[in-house]
């Protein structure tokens, strides 16, 4: 293994080696000097004397007169270690500040700045530091006895103490000279407050020098938050929201989707618990509600476990005024109930899936091995997710988890920080590489002169991409059905299927739509005509009803209302952004009739709105190849995608390749 004598020397001045070497020498020097004065002084008698001598000896006096051999080399052996120790406390005291000191003065260019240095920080601070070593790295953190400081600088990065809301501060990180700036504290009224205090240190960028633009990304772990940002916006700035607990619920339904170990096809429910709701668990919630919209059109059924459960459910509907039950447009069925109530006798019984979100893992770990003993005659196609935060090492109990000697029991973990608080899903957005190709792809199809920037989306139309694509594995679990069964049947002619597709879905009052020809756009899809072959109308048209489901919850969730019709006239608008309301926030059977009315930029659209929805199902291969040419990455068993991506990929390339 190659000696790496930078990285020696950081872990001797940032950990505890120094201050044990410091004192080691110094033990060592008093011992050597008081033996070596006592063989001259003798061992009682002259003690005193010999201990008078080891302190000048400490305080740099060596002149001494020794004529034992013995007594000469415990002598030069103190010196010796007297030297050590002095050194020590030297790097001890200077070390550090010398270290910082050189790179805030000479190298604190292009920089990467995280403010916050709690585990979620820690975690992206020692992935860039690790894995993208050609990044310049500073830390600056309030607490200054937080331990992750000195592991930062002993991987490679640099740290400073102090309150990033100080304009001082700012300054002493050299802010203005950062190529990254991430917002990582525990809070979001701290990362807020930094956000401000940046923008007002900053000075507007010279719009005619890119360079000049700064990339601030900021965690929010509150999403009413994110409503905020347009009145701290500057102008040269380029803010970016993330959370790493929406992350983790993002990896967790891209890996094993809603109803993933149910019959969603046909005639089963899908029974959802939440154990725990603190802001794992709210996400966790948010986007089981927007995604989980099923082929059979059963609703989705939820009940949180919490140990403060009114309290939680009160708080919830602060955030999210919605109906809890199942009616009108609204597709899910939503209970809180207290911590205990699981783990009552056939408590697990009727639930499918159950998400533990504790923030202490330890008493997730617990309430599994409750069940495990007290229900085990209902662990039988269930699955159990953990949310582990920074705890990497619980996947591996995780998965030797049994409920007897032979039988495993089927225990996810997910959330894991080191995955989650990565570079490349905070900064390089990995996890959002098929929303912005989607988003992308959308354009090129009907607007190709309008090129779409990701980062101009605001944080609602990037959400609204996410889950467009986040939801498409409940749909192929559908479509690799559908695809399985039609493989002997007789195919129809691609003639007959457009003819029928205008007739459905291209017309209005049985006249052609201004649109009609908008199936030929399914020629430009990739694989579109393949689906429509092989695929019913009628699947279809179920498939686009869910997509129409997803469309309104995603909406409702985020404060949508449905725009109310003037009597006897049309709509004003198809929508009105500024009091969030949308005429087409309606069931998928008022669509058509609703699409008579729409007028927009003051022109009366002749659009049947239901064939967005369809458009959607049929961009579900165009979606992964635009995104995934290459196999490898569906294949791969540590990326977050669901076998039922790479499935349907197969199934259409190997329909292709006939």
């Amino acid at each position: 293994m190659k000696f790496d004598l930078k990285r020696y020397y950081r872990s001797f001045i940032y950990s505890n080696l120094n201050d044990t070497t410091m004192l080691i020498c110094g033990i060592l020097t008093v011992f050597f000097s008081l033996l070596g004065h006592s063989i001259e002084n003798g061992f009682f008698s002259g003690f005193l004397k010999s201990a008078y001598q080891t302190l000048a000896l400490l305080l740099g006096n060596y002149d001494f007169k020794a004529t034992n051999i013995v007594s000469k080399c415990s002598l030069y052996i103190a010196i010796v270690f007297t030297l050590f120790f002095y050194c020590s406390v030297f790097i001890k005291l200077l070390g550090k500040k010398l270290r910082t000191w050189c790179f805030l003065k000479f190298f604190a260019k292009n920089h990467i700045v995280i403010c916050g240095a709690g585990d979620m920080g820690y975690a992206l601070a020692k992935d860039i530091l690790n894995k993208h070593q050609d990044k310049k790295l500073l830390v600056v953190d309030i607490n200054p006895t937080n331990d992750n400081v000195n592991s930062i600088c002993t991987l490679g990065g640099y740290a400073i103490s102090g309150n990033a809301i100080d304009k001082d501060v700012l300054n002493k990180l050299n802010i203005t000279k950062a190529e990254k700036i991430i917002l990582m504290t525990g809070k979001d009224i701290s990362n807020l407050e930094i956000l401000d205090a940046i923008t007002k240190v900053i000075p507007e960028a010279d719009k005619n020098d890119p360079d000049n633009e700064k990339n601030i990304y900021i965690h929010l772990e509150s999403k009413e938050n994110y409503e905020i940002l347009p009145s701290i916006k500057r102008s040269g700035i380029n803010i970016r929201v993330f959370s790493v607990y929406n992350n983790a619920a993002q990896t967790l339904f891209m890996k094993h989707p809603l109803g993933e170990n149910v019959d969603t096809i046909d005639n089963d429910s899908v029974n959802l618990a939440i154990v725990g709701f603190d802001a794992a668990g709210l996400s966790v919630l948010y986007r089981a509600l927007a995604l989980g919209h099923f082929f059979n059109g059963k609703p989705l059924n939820v009940t949180i476990f919490d140990n403060n459960h009114e309290k939680k459910r009160a708080e919830f509907l602060k955030l999210y005024p919605i109906n809890l039950k199942a009616g009108g447009i609204i597709n899910w069925n939503i209970d809180f109930k207290d911590d205990g109530e699981l783990f009552n006798k056939d408590g697990i019984e009727n639930f499918t899936q159950i998400i533990f979100c504790k923030t202490n893992v330890q008493a997730s770990l617990t309430d599994i091995a409750r069940i495990i003993k007290n229900q085990s005659a209902h662990l039988k196609n269930k699955q159990f997710f953990i949310f582990i935060d920074k705890h990497d090492g619980i996947k591996g109990i995780a998965n030797d988890i049994k409920i007897d000697n032979k039988n495993k029991m089927d225990i996810i973990p997910f959330g894991n920080f080191s995955q989650i608080c990565s570079y490349d899903v905070v900064v390089n957005e990995i996890y959002d590489k098929m929303a912005i190709r989607a988003d992308q792809r959308y354009n090129q199809l009907h607007e190709p002169e309008y090129e779409t920037n990701w980062g101009d989306l605001s944080p609602f139309l990037q959400d609204s991409n996410r889950m467009q694509v986040e939801h498409l594995p409940i749909k192929l679990k559908v479509l690799n059905h559908l695809l399985e069964n039609s493989q002997n049947k007789v195919l129809p002619k691609y003639g007959d299927i457009e003819n029928e597709a205008n007739n459905r879905w291209y017309s209005l009052n049985g006249k052609p739509t201004s649109d009609k020809k908008k199936t030929d756009i399914w020629e430009d899809i990739q694989k579109a005509k393949i689906l429509a072959t092989y695929i019913s109308p009628d699947d279809i048209e179920k498939l686009a009803k869910m997509e129409k489901h997803r469309w309104n919850a995603f909406h409702i969730l985020n404060g949508w209302t449905t725009l109310p019709k003037p009597e006897g006239k049309d709509y004003p608008d198809r929508k009105d952004k500024n009091k969030k309301e949308h005429a087409l926030l309606i069931g998928w059977n008022e669509l058509e009739e609703a699409s008579k009315y729409i007028v927009e930029d003051g022109i009366k659209k002749n659009h049947n709105y239901k064939s967005d929805d369809v458009e959607t199902v049929m961009r579900a291969y165009d979606m992964i190849v635009s995104a995934f040419e290459d196999d490898k990455i569906l294949q791969d068993e540590n990326s977050i995608y669901c076998e039922e991506i790479f499935e349907f990929k197969q199934k259409i390339d190997n329909i292709k390749n006939k």
